[in-house]
């Protein structure tokens, strides 16, 4: 069964890629727990948190980061938009940060289907998802230019 349901998923992946580019909006949104008061970040500072330069949210909640696999479309366009670098880099930026002490990388999730639902389970959890995807147990926020 699960043989049948990966490249099923994969496919609705790509088909969530594709039909977000040609409308001219990202292929993701950014979700953060429904009880979180943040409604718009802008783009640095979600790149902050994802790379872990910030680590509470306004109201002293620590900020716990989930993040789609290297292999995942959705988190290729997300580093290439936001964080303004490839995966691989991000991937070598993460090596260092751990071999200097410094950090750890976010936690990976396989599917973005959980990916929502540790973001919905856990108040200070921020990650991405496909755009087209319809979640209303967490809150999607807005990226200010």
């Amino acid at each position: 069964m699960l043989r049948i349901a990966r490249p099923i998923l994969l496919l609705m992946a790509m088909t969530a890629v594709s039909h977000a580019e040609s409308a001219g909006a990202p292929p993701y949104v950014i979700i953060v727990n429904a009880a979180n008061p943040i409604s718009t970040l802008p783009r640095e500072k979600i790149a902050d948190i994802f790379l872990r330069q910030m680590q509470t949210w306004p109201d002293g909640t620590p900020i716990v980061v989930v993040d789609l696999p290297p292999s995942s479309s959705v988190r290729e366009a997300f580093t290439s938009d936001v964080l303004k670098q490839s995966v691989a880099q991000v991937q070598r930026y993460w090596q260092q940060q751990v071999f200097s002490g410094r950090g750890n990388p976010p936690n990976i999730k396989p599917y973005e289907s959980l990916i929502a639902q540790y973001v919905m389970q856990h108040a200070g959890a921020v990650g991405y998802v496909s755009a087209n995807i319809k979640i209303d147990t967490v809150k999607v926020i807005a990226i200010a230019p």
